[in-house]
């Protein structure tokens, strides 16, 4: 459909007379129908990729903050032992990021 895009004028008798003119020299692409048993391990791939991508979006969420509040970097790693406990137990519940930043002027 890209090689339809381009002119000014554009309207359904133009866009059939291009596809017909794409069928007729074999250049219009035909759809891929997925195969029915491979349904179920597409949608589980694609709610496995969103998740991944999620986790890596808060893997740099949690990177962020540390840097921001001068912390020691963080192991995120999630085949690490204790990938739990680095993220919910240092993060953000590090002592330095509990209480408001001293604004006292010596």
């Amino acid at each position: 459909m890209k090689t339809i895009h381009g002119g000014k004028a554009k309207n359904d008798k133009i866009d059939s007379f291009k596809i017909a003119k794409l069928i007729r020299g074999g250049n219009f692409p035909l759809a891929y129908v997925y195969p029915k048993e491979m349904l179920a391990t597409r949608d589980l791939l694609r709610r496995r990729t969103k998740i991944v991508r999620h986790g890596v979006d808060l893997k740099a969420h949690v990177a962020n903050t540390t840097s921001q509040y001068n912390l020691p970097p963080n192991n995120l790693n999630s085949a690490s032992q204790g990938y739990a406990n680095e993220c919910l137990g240092f993060g953000l519940l590090h002592p330095c990021s509990r209480s408001a930043p001293d604004n006292h002027h010596g």
